[in-house]
């Protein structure tokens, strides 16, 4: 059974995890304190394990990094990501995996927050097979400082339906080579 990873999408600082790490009143683990202080799921059903990695600039690009036991990936662009205010801070991405090329035997999901430019970089739908030279496929770019009254500055949220997240904790630096997510694989499950 081989481990897959998601890596960090940048080289950052986790500035929140289960709870708003910088919100005045928050505690950074949980119990995370008064109401607002836990950090919001957007995937829907089955998804949890949220980071926001920040301390970005704006336009900062973001990249879907991966291990190879990743074989191909599509793309599905969101829009409910922060619902108080509009676009870009709403859009996001999920990047649906797969263990084969073109999209044989789905795995999971990773959902990315909080990303303007996306049709530069990829177009909803759209999918790709594992590159010769690994993942790093753009997926968008941060916006300016983000009005959502999530973590403060500009940052990336990430959230999953599958695997383990790291045991880091807030305010640690996070390089590209950095796991995110892990989880075991099977090959017989597909």
């Amino acid at each position: 059974m081989p481990t897959l990873y998601i890596y960090a999408p940048v080289s950052g600082q986790l500035v929140s995890l289960d709870c708003y790490c910088s919100k005045a009143g928050c505690n950074s683990t949980p119990p995370c304190g008064p109401s607002g202080c836990t950090h919001t799921i957007v995937g829907g059903a089955g998804f949890s394990s949220p980071i926001d990695m920040g301390w970005f600039s704006n336009g900062t690009i973001i990249r879907f990094r991966a291990s190879s036991g990743v074989q191909s990936i599509e793309i599905e662009y969101i829009s409910n990501v922060c619902a108080s205010v509009g676009s870009p801070w709403t859009d996001g991405i999920k990047v649906h995996m797969y263990r084969f090329q073109n999209r044989s035997c789905y795995m999971g999901t990773i959902l990315y927050g909080h990303l303007k430019r996306r049709v530069r970089f990829v177009a909803d739908g759209a999918w790709f097979n594992y590159p010769s030279g690994g993942w790093a496929q753009p997926i968008g770019k941060l916006p300016a400082d983000c009005l959502c009254g999530c973590s403060t500055g500009i940052h990336i949220h990430m959230e999953t339906n599958v695997g383990t997240r790291t045991s880091q904790s807030c305010g640690n630096s996070l390089t590209t080579s950095s796991w995110i997510y892990s989880w075991f694989w099977n090959d017989g499950w597909c």
